[in-house]
């Protein structure tokens, strides 16, 4: 049984639809940036880490299928390049993670860049997500199941914005 997979994104606030025309199916409008985001201070990455663990905890989730991608580059910081995590300077964090991404022994990095787990622009990290599997099978469920288990993923995640260090603040 395939399984619903859902994203949870921060560094976006909403979509600039102006000019979109009902007859272009390809324009789905510009993303809206927020500007008060970063993940790379040293409380974003501790709470990134600690929602994905959470997170694979939760009877809505498919246990063990949480994609996090910090917690991979955790890993990489230290014990590839011998650094403690979290990262205490943004200049730091960029530089690792630019590594990460170069470096073909640790293809992981390359993953989740080219399949947006995060996107860069001028040095800075733009947007990021989590990826987790529902325990809805895809088509298989009805419109009332999908309903409670949307409330479920709803409620969990306005519980931990509450939680959320205010540059991580704003997820959909």
């Amino acid at each position: 049984m395939r399984l619903e997979a859902i994203d949870i994104y921060w560094g976006v606030k909403g979509i600039d639809r102006t000019g979109e025309s009902q007859w272009d199916p390809l324009f789905i409008g510009a993303p809206i940036f927020d500007n008060a985001f970063d993940v790379t201070t040293v409380e974003a990455q501790k709470w990134f880490i600690e929602l994905c663990d959470e997170l694979n905890k939760q009877s809505f989730v498919t246990y063990d299928t949480v994609k996090c991608w910090m917690k991979d580059f955790e890993k990489y910081v230290e014990d590839d390049l011998e650094e403690r995590f979290p990262v205490r300077s943004k200049k730091d964090f960029m530089r690792y993670i630019n590594k990460w991404i170069d470096d073909e022994d640790a293809y992981l990095g390359a993953y989740y860049s080219k399949t947006k787990f995060f996107g860069i622009s001028d040095n800075e990290i733009i947007f990021t997500k989590i990826n987790a599997k529902s325990t809805l099978g895809k088509g298989s469920s009805s419109g009332e199941e999908k309903e409670v288990e949307y409330k479920k993923w709803q409620d969990y995640i306005i519980n931990a914005e509450g939680s959320a260090p205010k540059t991580m603040k704003n997820f959909r």
